[in-house]
């Protein structure tokens, strides 16, 4: 028999280290796909215990068998104390792990260990259950809700003496603290000091409560038996508090959603699998709200969490007194530390979307803060408790943000104001970085090779995009990411890029010929333009099915009109280089990034009918492969490339003879000689960045991207200025000043 809390045995462990390298994965990378937090799966590789439903899915996922995993010595132990009933208890759920981390701490010789986590989580519960658990009697100071209603600390010693000790307290604070140090010495009794936040402020104890620090001094010390535990949703600063050993913050996280489904089975409710992530999502495993909601379920919808949710997902604070939870909470950030709490506001609404957010992005919220501020203040929020921070980013929990909106439409905002000050202060990260300035310069003079009808700034973030992942490739970053910029500025490369995932990626093998053959028939009665094109493509027969299968499920009701535009260019994106349809936008936009990534010089031999053999040796070599997909004859690519060269001929030469002029300037950065993105080993040398550069590229696009999610607050006329300016040197930027209309 296995009980709730597994541990690892040494062999288990160094076969789980094999499995971790050979699935290419770390430590952080398995806890993301099994979203799972990363003390967890710590916690795992370092034997410590940690909850068997988690213990089974790291050794799943590893493909490891637990039982070969498992400790079964250690876990003996374990096993008696799950089949106590205390923890039988169907209102305490969910915190074995938590109950192992506090017994090791203990183990460890801290005597003081806060528990911190925002309101509702379920920290008091956890602390009074650890006392019954070790059958250890404590002592409970409750300090108060508001800081206008905290508890005396001297009349609870006083009390403390008096009827627990049974001892005349002595005339002054510091002689009481004497007396308690005493018994404390004698007797092995915890003491828990619930609700600690009302008399913090930043950290630190608000006048009259300093005498926590002295009280607290004693707890540390080693020669007392008992161990004390306190409860807080802020962080305690203090010095000569923070720098003892024998003192610890523990974050506590929300319940997992494994947890969620046994409570409410638990209270008889039906379960569905989806709507129950979601709600537990939402509410981000909150305790409280656990516990109210299902009340509400078994009372409003008959037990039927699919029904309930259906009807509420809109109003997640419903329940007043889970919006005062969430409120208070605000309301004291407010109060302790405005920039904090501003921020926190600007973090809800800017981009008011459940995304990870990088710290540059909250940096560039604080756009009234001074720069040297601005960690100290993200700092500050962060231990609140009331953004969280996951794998180097931040994120808000959903009901948090929410309650961020609303506060945030108090402060009557101008959201075009606030947009161009983000603007301006993305702008600024790479102000001061000549590479990066001359790179978006060489790129900038490239686009007068960009037809109209494209958002220019979109070609830039291509390029970014390939510098990055070139960059990022040698340090062995994902780079995924880095294309959805530019499809966000302009939908054209949104399709093109789809289309170039499915020329790359393998489909499935099974096609569904019905659904296939239904909307090919429709294509050919109703496009018979696109229809000829279909018949002219030289590919195998299974592409186009392909294409089809991979539209169709976006069709509502079988036919919907902007899908089919998006099929039509996405067929022409696939048969551009056998087609002469070199005047349809997808087809140019991929020649056209083509011909953009290639130097002036290489440019100007294209147009003079040179250089051939290397384009078509560069093109044969390209990441999306397209043309080793179609068959077509070298004469013909040949002819295709020089005959739609010649319609950029007269606007090509002027624009490199401007360039020219610029020469000097030109050729004054490494990164401006040559803007070639595809992989070339020959070409690696001369496009490795510094790694500093290489992180502020990074912040610089990251911002860019979460100011697109933004656009949607401001005026047209707003959103148009930033799309013509974003990603452009500053010295271009600042030539267009952006000016009000009265």
């Amino acid at each position: 028999m296995t009980g709730r809390s597994l541990t690892a045995s040494i062999e288990g462990i160094e076969k789980a280290k094999k499995a971790l390298r050979s699935n290419s994965l770390n430590q952080t990378a398995l806890a993301i796909e099994l979203e799972l937090s990363r003390s967890t799966v710590t916690n795992f590789f370092r034997q410590i215990p940690i909850e068997r439903w988690n213990f089974e899915e790291i050794c799943r996922k590893l493909g490891l068998d637990w039982q070969d995993i498992v400790d079964i010595t250690a876990n003996e132990t374990e096993i008696e104390e799950i089949e106590n009933p205390i923890f039988k208890d169907p209102n305490f759920l969910g915190r074995e792990e938590d109950i192992a981390n506090i017994n090791n701490l203990v183990n460890e010789g801290k005597k003081v260990i806060l528990i911190k986590a925002e309101g509702g989580i379920g920290k008091t519960t956890l602390a009074e259950n650890w006392f019954k658990i070790q059958r250890c009697d404590y002592l409970k100071l409750n300090v108060g809700t508001t800081s206008q209603t905290i508890k005396s600390l001297e009349e609870w010693l006083i009390s403390q003496l008096k009827e627990t000790f049974k001892i005349t307290p002595a005339q002054n604070f510091g002689n009481m603290l004497d007396q308690l140090t005493t018994q404390l010495q004698k007797q092995k009794i915890g003491i828990l000091i619930d609700n600690l936040e009302p008399a913090l402020k930043n950290g630190k104890f608000i006048e009259p409560h300093q005498n926590y620090v002295d009280l607290l001094e004693i707890l540390a010390n080693q020669n007392i038996q008992g161990i004390t535990i306190i409860t807080s949703r802020e962080q305690i600063y203090e010095h000569k508090i923070f720098r003892l050993s024998t003192f610890y913050n523990y974050d506590l996280e929300g319940l997992n959603e494994k947890t969620w489904q046994e409570y409410f089975e638990n209270k008889q409710i039906i379960i569905y699998n989806d709507y129950l992530n979601a709600i537990w999502r939402n509410y981000g495993g909150n305790a409280e709200a656990m516990s109210l909601l299902a009340a509400d379920i078994l009372k409003e919808s008959k037990g039927d969490l699919k029904a309930y949710w259906q009807d509420n997902s809109e109003d997640l604070l419903r329940h007043r007194s889970l919006e005062q939870l969430v409120k208070s909470q605000f309301d004291k950030l407010k109060n302790d530390n405005l920039q904090a709490y501003n921020l926190l506001c600007r973090v809800g609404v800017y981009p008011n979307q459940d995304i990870n957010l990088p710290e540059i992005w909250l940096s560039c919220l604080l756009w009234d803060v001074p720069k040297n501020r601005q960690k100290r203040v993200i700092n500050d929020l962060l231990s609140s408790c009331l953004i969280k921070k996951r794998d180097e980013c931040y994120y808000l929990h959903t009901i948090i943000r929410i309650q961020a909106i609303y506060e945030f439409n108090l402060l009557v905002q101008n959201h075009n104001i606030n947009i161009l000050i983000l603007k301006s202060k993305i702008d600024d990260i790479i102000l001061n970085h000549q590479n990066i300035q001359s790179f978006l310069n060489s790129i900038n003079q490239k686009l007068f090779f960009v037809s109209e009808c494209y958002k220019k700034s979109a070609f830039i973030a291509v390029h970014l995009a390939y510098l990055l992942r070139f960059n990022e490739n040698i340090n062995n970053q994902d780079n995924n990411k880095y294309y959805e910029l530019a499809s966000r500025i302009d939908k054209s490369f949104k399709i093109l890029f789809k289309g170039l995932e499915f020329v790359v990626n393998s489909f499935f093998e099974e096609i569904e010929n019905y659904y296939a053959s239904r909307l090919r028939d429709y294509i050919n009665k109703t496009m018979p333009s696109i229809s000829m094109k279909i018949k002219n493509i030289k590919y195998h027969p299974k592409f186009l099915n392909f294409v089809i299968q991979d539209i169709y499920p976006l069709l509502p009701n079988f036919i919907d009109k902007h899908i089919l535009d998006v099929y039509e260019n996405y067929l022409e994106m696939l048969s551009f280089l056998k087609t002469n349809v070199l005047n349809d936008k997808i087809c140019n936009l991929q020649f056209e990034i083509f011909i953009s990534s290639l130097s002036f010089e290489q440019i100007n031999n294209i147009i003079e009918n040179k250089g051939f053999d290397e384009i078509k040796f560069r093109c044969l070599n390209m990441g999306n492969n397209i043309i080793s997909r179609l068959t077509f004859t070298l004469d013909e690519f040949k002819d295709l490339i020089i005959g739609d060269l010649s319609q950029y001929q007269e606007n090509s030469n002027i624009c490199i003879s401007s360039i020219r002029s610029q020469k000097s300037e030109v050729k004054s950065s490494e990164l401006s000689k040559r803007l070639v993105f595809y992989e070339n080993p020959y070409l690696q040398e001369q496009w490795k960045l510094m790694y500093k550069d290489i992180n502020i590229l990074r912040d610089y696009y990251d911002a860019n991207l979460l100011l697109t999610y933004c656009l949607h607050l401001s005026s047209p006329e707003i959103r148009s200025y930033i799309e013509e300016t974003l990603l452009l040197p500053i010295e271009e930027i600042e030539k267009r000043p952006f000016k009000y209309q009265e």
